[in-house]
């Protein structure tokens, strides 16, 4: 039987391709053993990265963000980006983008929806969030 048949019905019986097996060759005649492949990480999550903390004062910062907004006439929405802005001028807060602001919002239970005055994104509350603290606070 010639080599390349070994190869190919070797390459079959193993499952990968005819080329595969060249290269699994050729790098155990170079080095005279086999690597696996490199395992790849899985990412943390967000929340995981953030401590009891920062999801607080997370929660203080969004909630005075909302007293500010309704005080404000002009600007009756809080929007993430002027949410992001506060964020960042704050040196105690955790620094993060844009989009892992709104993971983090999402996961502490607040929405976005498109603004029908000026198309921005504009925060709110879920409903339920806001039925358990009126529950809570009476």
């Amino acid at each position: 039987m010639k080599q390349w048949r070994a190869k190919k019905k070797a390459a079959k019986f193993c499952g990968v391709h005819c080329r595969a097996l060249n290269n699994f060759v050729h790098e155990f005649e170079m080095t005279g053993n086999l690597q696996s492949n490199v395992i790849v990480k899985e990412k943390k999550d967000v929340m995981e990265k953030l401590d009891r903390f920062d999801r607080d004062a997370l929660e203080r910062l969004v909630h005075q963000a909302f007293r500010d907004v309704a005080a404000d006439v002009e600007a009756p929405y809080l929007t993430l980006a002027g949410l992001h802005k506060k964020l960042v001028s704050d040196p105690s807060l955790p620094q993060m983008s844009v989009e892992t602001l709104r993971k983090v919002l999402h996961c502490l239970g607040y929405r976005h929806v498109l603004s029908e005055v000026n198309r921005n994104i504009v925060l709110l509350e879920r409903d339920e969030i806001v039925e358990w603290r009126k529950r809570y606070a009476t």
